[in-house]
């Protein structure tokens, strides 16, 4: 893990080719008075532990060495009544995604460079809402008992707004 671009970044990539050989990154949604702390280590348990006792992860929680979990905390001060929504995007990049042992690729890797890069272009709440509502629209068509039938998208009806 290694925190790369505002994000923890975690690479999977050795000199060789496969499906398993990537990256995935976690990187906060900041906006004025949020803040983040990034963690490592092969305990979850004990980075849950320090987040509990700080609400955060102190300066140097992030390991240097190969460790198999990793942790972003964001946090604010909110007035009281007052609401905030606080995100984390989830982002990965693995660029040979295989099919009966053959290695087709994945169409992404044509427009993003790595993980960190999705995680960046995703990074704000409009952007978010966006993804979103494509992905709710995409829901209605698909799975929705009120979906039209099939062969008939398109015609007649519009998802509701989310």
């Amino acid at each position: 893990w290694q925190v790369k671009d505002g994000g923890l970044t975690r690479s999977t990539r050795p000199l060789a080719s496969g499906p398993s050989m990537g990256d995935m990154t976690l990187r906060p949604v900041l906006s004025d008075g949020v803040t983040a702390s990034f963690a490592s280590g092969d305990d979850p348990a004990a980075l849950y532990k320090t987040f509990a006792e700080h609400g955060s992860f102190p300066s140097g929680s992030v390991s240097s060495a190969d460790a198999g979990h990793g942790a972003v905390a964001v946090q604010t001060q909110l007035a009281a009544g007052a609401q905030a929504t606080l995100s984390i995007v989830f982002a990965w990049h693995f660029p040979d995604r295989d099919f009966s042992h053959v290695i087709l690729g994945n169409m992404y890797t044509e427009l993003w460079s790595d993980s960190s890069a999705v995680a960046t272009e995703l990074a704000t709440e409009a952007k978010l809402a966006s993804v979103v509502k494509d992905i709710n629209a995409h829901h209605y068509a698909i799975a929705s008992p009120r979906a039209p039938p099939r062969g008939f998208a398109g015609r007649g009806r519009a998802p509701p707004s989310p």
